[in-house]
């Protein structure tokens, strides 16, 4: 039998084989590190014995002929006694390579029995929406149960699918059955719960499934990508900066929330303990209605693996360029880097994902977000005298770029040039309120760990879908706050309530 046989000509069992070689679902069967040396092991013996074994039938065979053709005056007994212990010998190995393939046979073979047992370790539970309390699928999904069906309805999966006359989703697989095309059918009530439960516990398929969902593995790799996709293709003009239209005549509401936050006192307590009190602004000297900022997500190395599978395989050298065009020489990681803007009342829209190769001022000419932003307020506000007002974002100091609506800190230019107190004033003022955007980016860490985790992000994977999970867990973030506000700005802050869910979501 060939040392890598899939499985074995006698009885047909299936072959046990290296832990990586298999998929999660059948890793239990199959063989550790240490197996595998006993393996080999075994077989050498094994062939080494056989080669006895047939040397020793031939030496037998030959004295076989000796005895037959030798004349009178042979020694006789010689040969019988040579014959004799040729045939102990190939008897002895004989019995040895019986010994090696059953014991062979019960290590490394797969019994029916086992082969027969399910490729789970929980029972398959069609968990719906209203199978969970309150505390459950907020557990889950960091949702409450009456939110979870209300996002499920305004999702409109069902009609979705009554569109394309199913009702379950389905999910093929690339593999025919003769011409019928493979495919896996999961309703969607279970697969909206378990898109959730991913990306609000960022865990594997394998142990969300085994503590929720129950079944089989596979199917939810085509699952959670299907539905990410559907989701961010549903609400692309929701989530980009084209979503800033649907706030446009907010601009002036949002620009005096923000103003009205500067202009109050702060309090900033000293390290001995005593307080000052900081007087707010007269006024604001920008015209902006919300801030700008961009984040970076590390994930895992791309294009990482070797030439091939087998020791010592040299790295592939054309994948070079392909991790160093997602590498950040600033922050040292590979990942992905989406712009931001943030409102006050807590709905912030995104570019992106983008290679974080790229600085800020980079991605802010690749959004076009200042022309953008020039093109929806042409003709709509006014100052006193018939002037044209353009509402801005503010954003740090890399985006300090000279644009009409892309704001930052005043900044001193030339040697020894310094800021006055007004301007210190105006600047520490504004600190406080753009600080709210990474609160934002803190909020959607703490709900959706699978934005914490490189794990959760990998790139050049044969289907890929990185850049959808972003996008969908900005969905998220927003959909949240339309729930349950925002801590960091919103009513709390800014005195600006978040839209309803209802009103967000609408097409």
């Amino acid at each position: 039998m060939a040392p890598r046989a899939k499985r074995r000509a006698a009885n047909g069992a299936r072959r046990r084989t290296t832990l990586r070689r298999v998929s999660a679902n059948d890793r239990w069967l199959h063989l550790s590190a240490g197996d595998i040396d006993v393996r080999d092991t075994l077989q050498t013996i094994w062939g080494w014995t056989s080669i006895a074994a047939s040397f020793s039938a031939l030496l037998l065979a030959l004295a076989v002929v000796v005895e037959d053709v030798a004349g009178p005056g042979a020694d006789m007994a010689a040969i019988e006694e040579m014959i004799e212990l040729f045939g102990i010998s190939t008897i002895s190995c004989m019995s040895l390579l019986e010994v090696w393939t059953a014991l062979d046979t019960a290590l490394f073979d797969i019994t029916p029995e086992e082969e027969a047992q399910p490729r789970q370790f929980t029972r398959k539970k069609d968990l719906r929406i209203d199978d969970l309390s309150d505390p459950a699928a907020h557990k889950m999904t960091h949702f409450y149960h009456g939110q979870l069906r209300r996002l499920y309805t305004l999702f409109d999966l069902d009609g979705h699918l009554a569109a394309l006359n199913e009702e379950k989703v389905p999910l093929y697989t690339g593999h025919y059955s003769g011409n019928t095309p493979c495919r896996y059918l999961i309703h969607p009530e279970e697969l909206f719960l378990f898109t959730l439960c991913k990306i609000a516990t960022g865990g594997t398929n394998q142990s969300i499934v085994d503590e929720y969902f129950g079944g089989d593995y596979a199917r939810w790799s085509f699952g959670y990508r299907w539905m990410l996709r559907y989701l961010d293709d549903r609400y692309k003009d929701i989530i980009g900066h084209q979503g800033l239209s649907r706030f446009v005549g907010d601009f002036p509401r949002f620009h005096k929330a923000i103003e009205r936050f500067v202009q109050r006192e702060r309090v900033v307590e000293r390290l001995d303990g005593s307080y000052d009190i900081i007087p707010g602004l007269e006024y604001l000297p920008w015209d902006i209605f919300g801030f700008i900022d961009d984040q970076d997500s590390q994930s895992c190395v791309p294009f990482s693996g070797p030439r091939g599978d087998y020791e010592g395989a040299a790295r592939r050298v054309e994948y070079a360029d392909a991790q160093q065009s997602v590498y950040s020489g600033y922050k040292k990681f590979h990942g992905l880097g989406m712009e931001t803007v943030f409102l006050p009342n807590g709905i912030s829209t995104v570019f992106g994902p983008v290679s974080c190769r790229r600085g800020d001022a980079a991605v802010l000419a690749m959004s076009n977000l200042n022309p953008f932003l020039c093109f929806i307020q042409h003709g709509l506000f006014f100052a006193g005298a018939g002037m044209a007002v353009y509402y801005g974002v503010f954003g740090d100091t890399a985006f300090n770029l000279g644009m009409e609506c892309v704001q930052s800190y005043f900044r001193a230019y030339g040697a020894g040039a310094q800021l006055t107190d007004a301007q210190k004033k105006c600047n520490g003022a504004v600190k406080a309120a753009r600080i709210t955007i990474e609160k934002n980016y803190a909020m959607k860490a703490n709900l959706f760990r699978i934005c914490n985790s490189k794990e959760g992000l990998k790139l050049a994977k044969k289907n890929p879908y990185a850049l959808e999970q972003l996008r969908v867990c900005h969905l998220l973030v927003n959909c949240y706050v339309c729930l349950n506000g925002d801590q960091a700005s919103s009513i709390n802050t800014f005195g600006v309530s978040p839209p309803k869910l209802e009103d967000y979501l609408e097409l």
